[in-house]
């Protein structure tokens, strides 16, 4: 599982990615601007499972991005905003953006853990692995 990470502070970028590997086993790409994110998603193959956002970004901003990623991706590809802009605002946003999520920063990185599971699974636990059993 791919998870895009689109934050422009690099501290706040490598401990969302250090979590997401070590908890849920992601393979995590970060960049720290918009355009650069939305060139690699138009040229891959396969999609991201996650798209993370802040909101505000040099350049292109998150909710601008967000709206282009709506377009040219549709609205099955789940995206979860985290911002320090002022909840209602980031909120509103989010929605415009129709957004799965979204996260005011300061945040705990396990709330980020679990929001990711909400996201991605509908609920904050790890779903069953089928191929996994557990041997008493």
């Amino acid at each position: 599982m791919t998870i895009l990470v689109v934050e422009d502070d690099e501290t706040i970028t490598r401990l969302i990615a250090e979590v997401l590997e070590s908890d849920l086993g992601a393979e995590v790409i970060c960049f720290t601007r918009a355009e650069p994110a939305l060139a690699y998603l138009k040229k891959t193959t396969v999609l991201p499972a996650l798209l993370i956002v802040d909101l505000m970004l040099p350049g292109l901003d998150g909710e601008t991005f967000m709206l282009h990623v709506r377009e040219q991706f549709g609205p099955e590809l789940p995206m979860m905003v985290v911002s320090a802009a002022a909840p209602p605002v980031a909120r509103a946003s989010a929605t415009r953006a129709a957004a799965q999520s979204f996260l005011a920063k300061p945040f705990e990185l396990q709330q980020l853990v679990e929001e990711v599971r909400s996201v991605l699974w509908g609920e904050p636990e790890l779903p069953a692995r089928p191929h996994l059993r557990l041997i008493r």
